[in-house]
């Protein structure tokens, strides 16, 4: 059995339907005829496409064509973390504090409170510090101060 030109632009539209976000930025008429011609040395299958294409921008065989460059991408992926990140700290603060929350809190010494608050990372981006500083402006509680041998990152 031989592979066909069908096959393999049946491969490379797969891929590219899977992945319309390279569709806008390297459209061309041509696109898919130099995917398909590109792809001519494997099996026609959309890793086969997938590998190809890359191979293609990182030859310079395809360009983009929606005027931006990788910096923009990058900002823009920045942008998107940044907005998702803000959603889900949100959500998080969202939900009413509980008594049980508010005890805990009370509870805990400064160390303790410092190392939860500032998180494993060291940067105060985790639920507890959502949660604490909740309770810092809802019921004028403190933030914590970071000790000098908890460092930051």
């Amino acid at each position: 059995m031989s592979i066909t030109r069908q096959q393999y632009e049946s491969a490379a539209q797969a891929y590219l339907s899977k992945n319309p976000q390279l569709v806008l930025k390297y459209y061309n008429p041509t696109l898919l005829k130099t995917l398909c011609d590109a792809m001519q040395s494997s099996l026609p299958t959309t890793v086969a496409a997938g590998i190809a294409f890359n191979r293609l921008v990182a030859d310079g065989k395809i360009e983009r064509t929606d005027g931006k460059s990788e910096a923009d991408d990058r900002v823009e992926a920045m942008a998107a973390a940044q907005a998702n990140l803000d959603s889900v700290i949100a959500e998080v603060d969202a939900r009413p504090l509980t008594k049980d929350e508010l005890d805990y809190f009370g509870s805990l010494g400064q160390r303790e409170l410092s190392r939860l608050y500032f998180g494993p990372e060291g940067d105060a981006v985790c639920e507890f510090a959502v949660r604490y500083n909740r309770a810092c402006r809802d019921f004028g509680f403190v933030p914590p101060p970071r000790f000098n041998d908890q460092g930051s990152r």
